[in-house]
């Protein structure tokens, strides 16, 4: 954390408030950026508020600290750009001219170096250390959401390991029944439920419903217990005042708790996909409503804070600090970001909404960076940046081993199907069920297409392609965007089959267990229209 929040320095948060309660010529008994500004100018407060650090603490590193702590408020607030030298040179000159403090202080001008009414400072100490265990307490909620996370992932993993190399039968056919294979909401799971014939809702199995309600439980239990501060306190003038400033404090740090998570659970290169054997339309599925958790948090979050500011000098005086300027930003990007990622308008324009949620993810880290700049907590945000940038790489040496630039051969095969054939990669490693992102590259397409990849199922599998073992086959319908704008280009261009540069990045997906064939045993694959691209070469296995 930083200056700006009280947390930061437990010490010299007591001591400004205790030193507050004297008249230092200011004109103020606040704590404003002009009160700073007259303060940190006054080499008596200077000695004061180092002597008032000094002498309630026998560690250095505290010490030290907190004289950082009150270099960084000078330069935050006042303007002055005090180094930790600078604060122990106003300790060593105070301590020349120290006297004891009398009531008159209060209310006439000080003009010297007091020293510290130990009997009355530990109560101003004893309230900023309950203070700060209270957002401690908060950041401990928000790691209690990351932990249950944590443990989803943990059963998901024994069950994946000891599927695919112990064997043992952990799942009795009531649970299949009656908790993992069905759908919330009727029949709704593998097809979309129109609300007012409107509206697409799709609905989870029970048990990535069960796991989703458990962790909104938590969520909601832990922003709404643990409140045992108590009036008075030097900072917090009301219970009211009290309660906004705490929530403030536990929605906050909750939400940002979630940052790894939400960006884990989105990424394509999710390392816990391979580890837990959970699919990647489920992460998503999670990644979702972690999101909706987390905004929802932010936008309490953001109303404590409006309430406080209009309560507290006015919102304008607020406003004025950039790093509440950057809060309003992310606190913008946040909804939009949700609220563009809803199924009917990923239906209508998803090219669109794939482009903004790019760019809105980018504007989203930045303005979170420059919102806790000042505050802190910046380890939250740069795991954010990380888990994209881990992302980002990992794409390209997917496309690397997959041959980097190639050229692929479409055919129109008649009912806006199209098919692909590629060299397949030396190292494309592909398996029933696997699919792979294609990137068109064509300079006389709009600038951002080369950008888009799609998801395609590859169709062959090395034993059924027995013609030409080193290509990879797709079969994809044209609807709209890049898929449309293929078609569009083996018709104008008269024949039945075109060249065009692609870039793939893959594979991707789970290993669909092995079907294998037994005397006397039948199998029979349901599929509909280019869902054959998925059942045909997992059928073609068990011959």
């Amino acid at each position: 954390v930083k200056g700006l929040v009280l947390v930061d320095s437990t010490l010299a948060s007591a001591c400004v408030y205790y030193e507050k309660s004297f008249d230092w010529g200011c004109g103020s008994h606040g704590n404003g950026m002009k009160a700073y500004a007259c303060r940190c100018a006054n080499i008596n407060w200077l000695g004061t508020i180092t002597n008032c650090i000094h002498s309630n603490s026998n560690s250095t590193r505290l010490i030290n600290h907190a004289y950082r702590h009150m270099a960084t408020r000078c330069a935050q607030k006042g303007g002055f750009n005090y180094t930790l030298k600078d604060m122990q040179r106003f300790y060593e000159n105070g301590t020349h001219y120290l006297r004891d403090p009398t009531e008159a202080d209060k209310k006439n001008p000080v003009y010297t170096t007091l020293r510290v009414n130990q009997t009355e400072f530990k109560w101003y100490h004893k309230k900023f250390k309950d203070f700060t265990f209270s957002v401690q307490r908060s950041q401990w909620f928000g790691w209690g959401l990351v932990f249950y996370w944590a443990t989803i992932i943990s059963f998901a993993t024994a069950f994946n390991i000891n599927r695919r190399f112990i064997g043992l039968n952990l799942n009795c056919n009531w649970v299949k029944k009656h908790i993992i294979l069905p759908s919330v909401f009727k029949q709704y799971h593998e097809r979309t439920y129109l609300l007012l014939k409107f509206i697409p809702l799709d609905f989870p199995t029970r048990l990535h419903g069960l796991i989703v309600f458990v962790f909104i439980i938590q969520v909601i239990i832990s922003v709404g217990v643990g409140y045992e501060m108590t009036t008075p306190h030097p900072y917090l003038s009301s219970r009211w005042i009290m309660n906004l400033d705490l929530v403030s404090y536990r929605t906050d740090m909750m939400s940002i708790s979630l940052f790894p998570v939400i960006y884990l659970f989105g990424i394509r290169n999710n390392p816990f996909i391979p580890l837990t054997g959970i699919s990647f339309a489920t992460f998503n599925f999670y990644h979702k409503w972690c999101a909706y958790v987390c905004v929802a948090l932010a936008f309490i979050h953001a109303i404590c804070c409006t309430v406080w500011a209009i309560n507290d000098g006015g919102y304008h005086a607020w406003y004025m600090d950039a790093y509440w300027k950057w809060g309003i930003g992310a606190s913008v990007f946040s909804f939009l970001l949700i609220f563009h990622s809803e199924k009917f308008i990923r239906d209508i324009m998803y090219e669109v909404f794939l482009f903004f949620h790019k760019i809105m993810n980018y504007l989203f880290i930045v303005c979170m960076y420059y919102h806790c700049n000042d505050l802190g907590w910046l380890g939250w945000i740069w795991s954010m940046a990380g888990i994209l940038c881990f992302d980002r790489f990992m794409r390209l040496v997917r496309v690397a081993l997959s041959g980097g630039l190639q050229t692929a051969i479409l055919t129109d095969c008649g009912q806006d199907v199209v098919r692909m054939t590629v060299k397949k990669p030396k190292f494309f490693k592909y398996y029933s069920g696997s699919f792979a992102f294609f990137y068109f590259v064509d300079l006389n397409d709009p600038f951002y297409m080369p950008w888009q990849s799609h998801p395609f199922t590859i169709l062959t599998t090395p034993k059924e392609n027995t013609e030409n073992k080193d290509t990879l086959i797709v079969y994809f319908k044209a609807r709209k965007g890049i898929t449309k704008n293929m078609l569009n280009k083996i018709l104008r261009s008269g024949k039945e089959s075109i060249r065009c540069k692609v870039f793939i990045e893959g594979p991707y997906g789970n290993t669909i267990p092995t079907i294998t064939s037994e005397a006397n045993r039948k199998f029979v694959g349901v599929s509909a229209g280019l869902g054959v691209s998925a059942v045909y070469p997992q059928m073609s296995r068990s011959e």
